[in-house]
């Protein structure tokens, strides 16, 4: 079953510019967000926190890589 949560506020600013690319990702059982600008500009990752329904920044995704 799918469950549809109204907390993208994080992730608004960096999807105003139709040029980034998002990706919803699992990792280690955890929702990850990673918007990519275009050429490579930024990367931003963000978390979602299950507990309080909201996404994060996540500096570091500890021992995992982004293939």
């Amino acid at each position: 079953m799918w469950r549809i949560f109204d907390s993208t506020k994080k992730l608004d600013s960096f999807m105003d510019d139709p040029g980034n690319r998002a990706y919803l990702v699992e990792c280690k059982g955890e929702l990850i967000s990673i918007v990519v600008a275009p050429m490579g500009e930024f990367v931003r990752i963000f978390k979602f926190y299950n507990r309080t329904k909201v996404w994060r920044v996540a500096y570091g995704l500890g021992d995992q890589t982004i293939c």
